[in-house]
Formats: structure tokens, sequence, C-alpha cells
């Protein structure tokens, strides 16, 4: 019996490994997904001008593409959108919450005092 515990711990330990393995990969190929195809938001914070949305850019970006405004999305945001804006939405909504929130808030902050 001793050698069959053996046996099985060995195969637990491969089997977590393979599950480590498998979410690194997943990981990876999340990133490439949204990146390849173009975030919103890290397109949108670079060309901040005055008229252009600041607190939320990428997601509202994302939501006036798919809604086939082009020419909206370009005059709005000085640039263009990403080519599957479906797909980058939820994306682009973390990252505008989690990450940009605090850079994006002092920014429209400072443009609403200038003007």
């Amino acid at each position: 019996m001793p050698g069959r515990c053996l046996v099985i711990k060995i195969g637990i330990k491969e089997s977590i490994a393979d599950m480590h393995k498998l979410s690194l990969i997943s990981i990876v190929l999340l990133f490439w997904v949204m990146f390849s195809y173009g975030c919103a938001t890290l397109r949108t914070v670079p060309h901040f001008t005055l008229d252009s949305p600041k607190l939320y850019s990428g997601t509202r970006m994302d939501v006036d593409a798919i809604k086939q405004n082009q020419a909206l999305v370009l005059r709005k945001y000085h640039v263009e959108a990403p080519s599957y804006p479906a797909l980058d939405l939820p994306f682009s909504f973390l990252l505008d919450t989690v990450i940009l929130i605090p850079v994006t808030i002092p920014v429209a902050i400072s443009v609403a005092v200038l003007e």
C-alpha cells in the first residue's frame, strides 16, 4: 500500500502543475487577444484633448464603435476604434475601473478647472 500512496501523491502534484501551466497559458492568450486587437483604453489615454472624454474613455469608445459610428469615434477620441469593440469592452471597463481611475480623475478635474 505505501507504494500506491506515493503514486497518487505524484499524480496529484503533476495534475496541479498541469493546471498552473494551463492557467499561465490562458492568461498569456487573454493578454495577446486583448492587445493584438487593440485595447480602446490604451489607445485613448495618450490622446487626451480638452474636448475628448477622460473618464471611462476606452469603455465609451467601445460602446460608440459597437453602435457602428466610426466617424463619431474618430472625431470624439482622435483615434480609431479597436477591430472588435465588443470583445474589447469588458477588458476596457476593467482597465478603466481598476487601473486608470486614479489617473483619469485628476486629469478630468484639472481640465474642468481650466475651462
